[in-house]
Formats: C-alpha cells, structure tokens, sequence
C-alpha cells in the first residue's frame, strides 16, 4: 500500500493524474471485498463495449471507402519488385505498404515479428443476472476493478447492471471455456465470497501479445520502408492500439504528428525463442503460487 501511495504521488506530478489513495479502513466505500489492504482510484478511468466500439471502428473505415475482407487467413508476404505480395487464403494482392498489427496471433507469415511477441491467453466469465442491490454492495461505485497481483484480475458490472464480469489469464495457451469458467470462478469467489453460490452463464477467451520489455511496439520493419508494425500491448490493447493505430497510419503516409515516444525503443527477443511460449503456463503457475502466499 505505501509503496502504491508513492508511486501515485509520483505519477499526479509528472502526468497531473486526477487520483486518490483510499485506506483499508474506508475502502468499503469502494469495494464490497474483505480481501484488500487498500487501493488506489483513477477518477478518469472508464471501461467500454469492446465489441460495440469494434463496431463503430468498421462502420467507419467502410464508410470512408476501405475493403475488409473478414474470415481471410494471411498465408504468406513475401518481398516483391513493386512491394509485397500478400498471399491469402481468397486469393493474393500486391501492396506498396503492409501493416502488421496482429499482436497475439503474430504467427510464422511474419516470423521475425512473431518471436518477439509472447502469446498469452485472458479468459472472461460472466455471472448469472444478479440482485441489483448485490452488485451495488460488492460495486458501490460502479468502478472497472484491477489489483497488484501477478496473475492480474479485472472485473467490473455489466453496463446494464444485470451481471458481473470477471477476468483473468487462462489456464493454458488453448481455449477450454470448462476448465476456464471453473478457474476464474474460484478466483472470483476469493475477491468476492458473497458470489459462492452465484452460477455461471458465459464464458470466453483470446490471445493478448506480451513483450520482453513490458512495453508496447511500433515502427518499420526491414529497410524498405514498406513494412510496418504496431502490436505488444501487453494486456492495455483497446486504448493502446487505438493509438498506435491514428500514429501507424500518419507514419506509412508520411505525415507530420506521427511521433510517439516508443519510436525509439528497441524491439527485442531472446535466444532460442521461436514465438511458441511453451514455458508459460508453468511461469503462470509459479506466479499463481506466488500469489496465493502473498509473496
């Protein structure tokens, strides 16, 4: 709690973040959970609809003239004389400029992007529709929930106010909604034991895209200046990649503003790492365990 209280007032005077720190003794104000030692509260945080905002994002683009060809598997980009080719499963195009932005499902089509990126799994769970009055004892403010474990979870209220929705890393690299729901149900039930009895209604996942570093990436790839790439958001992807996306594409137009500060960063791997993370769940675990003995 101390060393977040420092941070905090570090962070509110470099960024003039709007914060406050909230005791162990008045954070039922906030929390309807026993479990915490206290927090933090960023006022300007919000959540969204992840797939209503996607929405929006399509409506746009196709209303200023781009083609998505959605369900088209890229299988192959290879350097060409007048760009890249780019080899799809409904066919194959030449491009002057490619951007690369599949961050978690980088696969072997970009190979040298794809053993920089650490593929790992979130899952979701969302509870049977609950007592309205329950959601506002265990969310008295209707906050979007995180905490400082290594394992992190994230929850918060569906908007209508109906359901609560839990998140947290899966069990492995493979979707298995089962095993999955069980998992994050018991991670729920610690933070919440007032949910014990709650059932299950839905439950799902995705690959998000870690780094070496812990940062984000963006920038060209080779020394053609055709090539570009934007993913690595390490968990943050709807408010990161929007970004990323606005400065990707003033770059491959060669506007002005398109700076971003992680241009300069160095987008590093690790010998022997091919892109396959066969050795994460056993870290996942080992973290998991640190956790559980608050280590």
């Amino acid at each position: 709690y101390d060393s977040m209280a420092n941070d905090l007032d570090a962070l509110k005077k470099v960024t003039g973040l709007d914060a406050d720190m909230v005791s162990k003794s008045e954070q039922y104000l906030e929390t309807g959970s026993p479990c915490f030692h206290g927090g933090a509260v960023y006022h300007r945080d919000a959540g969204l609809h992840p797939a209503k905002y996607h929405d929006g994002l399509v409506t746009k683009v196709i209303d200023a003239g781009v083609v998505i060809v959605s369900e088209t598997a890229v299988t192959k980009l290879k350097k060409v004389a007048s760009g890249y080719e780019v080899v799809s499963s409904s066919g194959k195009l030449t491009a002057t400029q490619v951007a690369v932005c599949t961050n978690g499902y980088t696969n072997t089509v970009t190979q040298d992007l794809r053993r920089r990126i650490l593929p790992m799994r979130s899952a979701m769970i969302a509870t049977e529709p609950l007592d309205k009055k329950l959601i506002k004892q265990l969310m008295p403010n209707n906050r979007i929930y995180s905490d400082t474990r290594r394992v992190v979870a994230y929850y918060r209220a569906c908007p209508d106010g109906k359901r609560i929705l839990f998140g947290s890393r899966a069990t492995g690299l493979q979707d298995k909604p089962l095993a999955n729901a069980q998992l994050l149900k018991r991670y729920m039930n610690a933070i919440y034991p007032q949910l014990s009895d709650v059932s299950i209604s839905h439950v799902w996942s995705g690959l998000v895209g870690y780094t070496f570093d812990h940062a984000p990436h963006i920038g060209q790839f080779g020394g053609d200046g055709g090539l570009f790439y934007a993913m690595g958001y390490c968990g943050s992807g709807v408010a990161r990649s929007s970004y990323f996306g606005t400065k990707l594409g003033l770059k491959i137009l060669g506007k002005s503003d398109s700076e971003t500060a992680f241009d300069e960063l160095i987008f590093e791997s690790v010998p022997l790492y091919n892109g396959n993370p066969w050795f994460m769940p056993t870290i996942l675990l080992w973290h998991r365990l640190l956790d559980r003995f608050g280590l």
